[in-house]
């Protein structure tokens, strides 16, 4: 078709024809080539040498015929192309034939590429415009770009991909690398192709990558992991991915990735170890001794004996309040360094705090009473803390097992339950799990149950005990004391319930209700009209160290409205001196109230005058011991009058406590005694019954 064309505008002349002359001129020539024109697959089109179309054989998509004939064709041609195209026009216009891609918009939206050529129009020996063919070359273009794309993002994918990839022939040379592959390998990218994966890879594994690597090429997919050898001689350990390379549907040759996983490899070692040991001590854990005690079971005879230690260190959570967590980290790390000192041989793992296990194989009940011995009498149970030196002692308890008694939480809950034994007879011991101490820790059990339905249903009782002026011998104020009747225990003593409640965190709710209700009825007795007596509440290690007692004490006095001095707080001397700056700074908070502050109990334990110079205290509390044989016993007469003394030198009221014959009374009496209490007066009775006396007054014995 362009040599038609070049051929029809090849006349002599040398006038220069323009628009409608030009298309008639070029429509005689043609003559009959003339539907051909109109009729060919591509855009032919005839621009004059203004650079106007004057005729086109088909109309761009989308565009009237108006649109196009007669318009400039530099308009179709979009921004981007307008001085690269009249730099065009101008040469073809001058005698040269060239060719130029176009973007054209449609109307549409569509962008269209157009190849075009451009060859002068000569007329009668003049050129006096372009013929142009533009072949719609947008797919191919497409097509061309969605390849330099691949290409690109192959490229980029390639080449800075963290992982080696890299192309093997089929006889195990690389074919390509990329930088990844010369970092793993310590090999450049030029070094290594050409080069054998062979000597590439660690000996060990060589039968292994071969066998992978003949797989690849037979068209399965491998994904291995071998040891290869550094360049520097480093053995680095990879995972390895081999895909067959196809290529016109035959492999030849095989695509491979692979990964460093050295330091993953350290990594999970390193996890699986802190997986099954003790952050802190580095000893076996629960996880660790699970497994342990599972494979040491099923692997042992019927016959054979094995024991498993339960230790538990005694005063932990002192030494924690008292010298802070940082101290008592410091502290297990030494404890657990001293037992597998102690027992270099022996499986010992951390389950808690200050709990730990060790396990015996194979053994008798007599040489682990000498383990157990070994460890309550070491040496080495001093350890040094924050400067200071601390003797250690452990509660142990065991429990013996076979392998058909082989059950890991049933063995730790019976070798605690003899530990927790152990510590209830006072620590620093060790105690044996049996059916006997089973049925005990059931009783305890079910009386726990019971102390915590009693606590929800209210069914504790405050008996009242009276306290009476040694002088005038009427009552100026009453003990709350604490009863409990069960329906099937019957009448469960203080000393029973008391320290199962303690150790089950139950006595904030149970001194709780013993302050409310003691002020209720003090209350009640005011409002009948009853003579203002002093209500005394004692007060358990917990709930005077609960933060908000200062608060339920106002709350309490504010409820019920009895002025506060009637309200008198007991405290013993073994709470007294262990906290003794809390203790200060708590029992000045109270005194501030007007509460009165009663020490408990004095003789019986510290008994120092340095301490109580410092507490606020208003009364002072003989123990029954010193009362009992105070008729006969010369050195109870002298303890007893040295504290009425140093009581009263220091301005505090004297009470003697468990007074039971009219002697003990009357020594009391003569030897200044303020206050006393006892069975001589009245034992402990219901409110009623109390409500009685304080109508009645005491009767003569």
């Amino acid at each position: 078709m362009l040599k038609l064309l070049l051929n029809s505008s090849s006349q002599e002349g040398d006038s220069i024809l323009y628009g409608k002359e030009l298309k008639n001129h070029l429509k005689q020539q043609l003559g009959s080539f003339f539907d051909v024109f109109h009729n060919y697959p591509d855009y032919i089109f005839v621009i004059d040498a203004l650079g106007d179309i004057i005729d086109i054989n088909k109309l761009f998509p989308g565009f009237e015929k108006e649109e196009i004939i007669g318009q400039s064709f530099f308009q179709f041609i979009g921004k981007d192309n307008q001085h690269f195209g009249k730099v065009k026009f101008q040469q073809v216009l001058l005698g040269q034939t060239k060719e130029l891609g176009i973007h054209i918009p449609f109307p549409s939206g569509e962008i269209k590429y157009l190849h075009v050529t451009a060859v002068p129009l000569l007329i009668d020996g003049s050129i006096s415009g372009i013929y142009g063919i533009a072949k719609d070359m947008t797919i191919e273009m497409n097509l061309k770009k969605e390849l330099d794309y691949q290409k690109e993002e192959y490229k980029s994918f390639f080449e800075y991909h963290p992982d080696a990839i890299y192309k093997i022939d089929l006889n195990g040379n690389f074919m390509s690398a990329n930088p990844a592959s010369a970092k793993l390998t310590g090999y450049s990218t030029e070094e290594l192709i050409g080069k054998p994966f062979r000597p590439l890879i660690y000996q060990e594994d060589l039968t292994k990558t071969e066998d992978n690597f003949i797989k690849a090429i037979n068209g399965i997919p491998q994904n291995y992991t071998v040891h290869i050898i550094h360049k520097s001689g480093e053995l680095l350990k990879v995972n390895i991915t081999n895909i067959p390379m196809l290529v016109e549907g035959k492999i030849n040759g095989v695509y491979g990735i692979a990964k460093d996983i050295t330091e993953n490899e350290a990594l999970e070692i390193k996890t699986r170890h802190m997986a099954f040991h003790d952050f802190l001590t580095n000893l076996p854990n629960r996880w660790h001794l699970e497994t342990f005690f599972t494979n040491l079971v099923s692997n042992s005879s019927q016959d054979e004996l094995f024991a498993l230690l339960f230790i538990d260190v005694d005063r932990f959570k002192d030494i924690n309040d008292t010298f802070g967590h940082h101290a008592g980290d410091e502290l297990i790390i030494k404890v657990a360094n001293s037992l597998t000192k102690l027992f270099p041989k022996q499986f010992i793992a951390r389950i808690g705090g200050d709990e730990f296990i060790i396990i015996f194989e194979n053994t008798t009940k007599r040489a682990v009473e000498n383990e157990a011995a070994r460890i309550i009498n070491n040496r080495s149970n001093e350890f040094e803390i924050e400067e200071q030196k601390i003797n250690i002692t452990y509660s142990v308890g065991i429990h013996l097992f076979t392998h058909l008694q082989g059950n890991l939480n049933d063995a730790i809950k019976k070798a605690s339950a003899a530990m927790n034994y152990s510590k209830r007879l006072g620590k620093n011991r060790f105690h044996f799990y049996s059916e006997e101490l089973n049925e005990l820790i059931n009783n305890k059990f079910l009386l726990e149950m019971k102390l915590r339905e009693a606590i929800r249903k209210q069914k504790f009782m405050i008996y009242y005990q009276p306290k009476v002026d040694l002088h005038s011998n009427e009552i100026i104020g009453a003990e709350a004391l604490l009863r409990w009747w069960d329906d099937e225990y019957g009448f469960i003593p203080p000393s029973e319930f008391i320290p199962i409640a303690e150790e089950v965190n139950l006595m904030d709710d149970i001194g709780k209700f013993v302050l409310e209700s003691s002020c209720q009825q003090l209350s009640k007795w005011l409002n009948l009209g009853l003579k203002p007596i002093i209500m005394c509440v004692n007060l358990s290690p917990c709930q005077f160290l609960q933060e908000d007692l200062i608060e339920e004490v106002q709350q309490t006095l504010k409820s019920t409205n009895i002025p506060n001095h009637l309200l008198s707080l007991e405290i013993t001397e073994g709470i007294a001196i262990k906290f003794l700056s809390q203790t200060i700074e708590k029992l000045t908070l109270l005194k501030q109230l007007g509460v009165k502050i009663a020490l408990d109990d004095f003789g019986t334990g510290y008994s120092s005058l340095n301490y109580l110079k410092q507490l606020p205290l208003s009364i002072l509390k003989i123990d029954r011991s010193f009362i009992l044989d105070i008729e006969t016993n010369i050195q109870d007469q002298a303890i007893t009058r040295a504290i009425i003394t140093i009581a009263r030198s220091l301005g505090l009221t004297v009470v003697a406590e468990g007074v039971e014959t009219e002697g003990q009374s009357l020594f009391l009496k003569e030897e200044g005694c303020n206050e006393a209490q006892g069975f001589y007066y009245s034992k402990p009775i219901p409110a009623d019954e109390m409500e009685k006396l304080l109508r009645e007054g005491l009767k003569e014995s």
